[in-house]
């Protein structure tokens, strides 16, 4: 929370000397978040916490809320579920390995603290990541039911065979950052699940079937040739 362009910061001990601080350059409220989620709020005077300070209209309000989201009391979410499956499988189980080219479907259900209690939360910025060198897949994630806190996304998956790392990374500003990474192997098809006949090798089947028939011509005409 800065200052406005008029204001001034200086000691009052020490008039006629250059202020410390000027505009916006003044932080009336700064605010820290590390990457485990400490919390950490600074205050430009002591007296937003004092009792007559807290029980301002305006001051008290904003002394409130950087007092519960430093204690983390507010901004708080947590993981619910995390979920991925076949859309082919009936039973929709989570599995190790996938294969490709088959369609799946991830999960995501978010809940936030408010209050004394957990409750849903459905943001519209979140994503999800299938990460390899190549690919990298990242898709948006939305809610596909008016009022549900599941948060989904369906792709089917490239040809393209290896240990994935799927992850739910949500990180935005005032909130407690969450990442969940789950590693998943890509196999290619099973042997059964193969096209029998395939478009790019109708050159190599006309080629055995032309060799073939020039074989079975060569023998003919030596045969009645030499009278064998």
């Amino acid at each position: 929370l800065k200052d406005d362009g008029t204001s001034l910061s200086f000691s009052s001990d020490a008039h006629g000397v250059s202020p410390f601080a000027s505009g916006a350059d003044i932080k009336l409220v700064s605010a820290f978040e590390a990457g485990n989620n400490a919390r950490v709020s600074l205050l430009g005077t002591s007296y937003a916490l004092t009792n007559d300070g807290l029980k301002d209209s305006s001051l008290g309000r904003i002394s409130s809320n950087v007092l519960q989201w430093t204690f983390h009391e507010q901004g708080v979410i947590r993981l619910k579920s995390f979920r991925h499956w076949d859309t082919s499988d009936p039973e929709m189980r989570k599995m190790q390995y996938y294969y490709v080219e088959r369609q799946l479907q991830i999960e995501v259900e978010l809940e936030e603290w408010v209050g004394d209690k957990w409750i849903p939360f459905v943001p519209d910025d979140a994503q999800f990541e299938a990460r390899m060198i190549d690919p990298h897949i990242r898709l948006p994630m939305r809610s596909v039911e008016k009022g549900s806190s599941v948060l989904q996304c369906k792709f089917v998956f490239p040809d393209s065979i290896g240990v994935y790392t799927f992850a739910f990374d949500y990180r935005r500003a005032f909130y407690t950052h969450l990442t969940v990474t789950e590693v998943v192997a890509i196999r290619q098809k099973r042997q059964d699940a193969m096209d029998r006949l395939l478009v790019a090798s109708y050159p190599y089947y006309a080629t055995i079937f032309v060799t073939m028939a020039a074989w079975v011509s060569f023998t003919a005409i030596f045969v009645r040739q030499f009278g064998f």
